[in-house]
């Protein structure tokens, strides 16, 4: 499904970003943790389609992890009682959605259910003696990787891909994980390019190719005060280069961190590709 946004951009291009190996983090008051706006029906009918087609692609979830499902089930419906009343209505066993109409159990069965009363993809992880494990995960618009080759697998493994990663984040991001406390959470942005609206991005799954557009993934980080799990929550969001380009300065700032970016890392991203689009191959303007 393509996301024909009605938000603004929360994130935009920072002209003197070097690398994308960098945290980034700000705290969140405890209110702000999920984000709810105009975007919910597209999401909602997106994570229904991809329940539907590609459900073992999107949901995975290890046997050990039914503990922190079901903290996280119970954990989102007193959060969206306190935060998001009036968004949010309960009418004996079901939760409904004021604006769209949606409405959906109560008694969640797993992460997957409780996943579809919000709009971001949710990560589940938790400490093992090798580190942080994804356990389970409901992720339908990820950013070309498959959540069935990730699923058990620890954090650093899950970023072998990533160059410079072991070197430069793996570290930091250990101890961010360890660090995150309950109802505490904290935010960072991360970016990239593709050429579509598409919400998953994913080279098995038909996609049209439309034009250039910025992509930018809200993640969040919050423990889970019982079982301790790590919460990682990502709320896309998709804007053409034409929405972009009325922001001040979006295509010179893009163009000044792609060629700082050093080459594996531009490969990584998909850049390389895009180069001749954006005009900022080296030596060429």
């Amino acid at each position: 499904m393509h996301l024909q946004s009605k938000t603004k951009p929360p994130y935009f291009p920072e002209p003197d970003q070097t690398t994308i190996l960098r945290l980034g983090l700000h705290p969140l008051q405890h209110k702000d943790w999920l984000v709810t706006d105009e975007d919910f029906l597209q999401f909602q009918q997106h994570k229904q389609q991809m329940g539907k087609l590609h459900h073992d692609k999107v949901f995975q979830a290890l046997p050990t992890s039914r503990p922190a499902q079901q903290e996280f089930s119970n954990y989102l419906l007193h959060y969206l009682q306190q935060h998001r009343p009036r968004q949010y209505q309960i009418d004996g066993d079901k939760l409904t959605h004021t604006e769209s109409g949606a409405s959906w159990p109560i008694a969640s069965e797993d992460l997957w259910h409780s996943s579809l009363w919000i709009q971001e993809d949710i990560c589940l992880m938790e400490e093992s003696e090798a580190g942080y494990v994804l356990s389970a995960a409901s992720l339908c618009s990820p950013s070309n990787w498959k959540l069935e080759d990730k699923i058990g697998k620890t954090v650093d493994r899950i970023h072998d891909p990533v160059p410079g990663y072991q070197q430069e984040l793996a570290d930091r991001v250990n101890r961010l994980l360890k660090g995150v406390k309950s109802s505490k959470p904290m935010l960072r942005y991360n970016w990239s390019l593709q050429a579509s609206s598409e919400l998953c991005w994913r080279e098995d799954i038909a996609q049209a190719v439309e034009g250039l557009h910025w992509r930018v993934e809200r993640q969040t980080f919050l423990r889970l005060p019982e079982t301790g799990a790590v919460v990682f929550g990502i709320r896309l969001f998709i804007h053409s280069f034409e929405t972009m380009a009325a922001h001040c300065q979006f295509e010179a700032n893009l163009r000044t961190i792609v060629t700082r970016l050093p080459a594996a890392i531009r490969d990584y991203k998909g850049l390389d590709r895009l180069l001749d689009s954006l005009r900022i191959a080296e030596g060429k303007q």
